[in-house]
């Protein structure tokens, strides 16, 4: 017996919908997609961050640069030759 791609998806969701309208369907997508909208807006804000985050990071990496360069001549001016 074959199974059509309409009638396993109306099998998968016969828990919410028992009978095939397109209104429902989209209804019940909606519904199931709403479950995912703070997800999705904090991914959203993460991905409009990204840009500002790595300029801080770079900021603070170039103000490190004459200190890490401090401690490695101090370290090797303090080993024994």
């Amino acid at each position: 017996m074959s199974v059509t791609c309409h009638e396993l998806f109306c099998l998968m969701f016969s828990s919410h919908v028992t009978y095939y309208d397109l209104g429902v369907m989209q209804d019940l997508f909606r519904e199931q997609l709403k479950k995912h909208d703070t997800l999705k807006e904090r991914i959203e804000l993460n991905l409009s961050a990204q840009p500002r985050i790595l300029d801080a990071l770079t900021q603070s990496n170039v103000r490190f640069v004459p200190v890490r360069q401090k401690v490695e001549l101090a370290l090797q001016q303090s080993v024994p030759q």
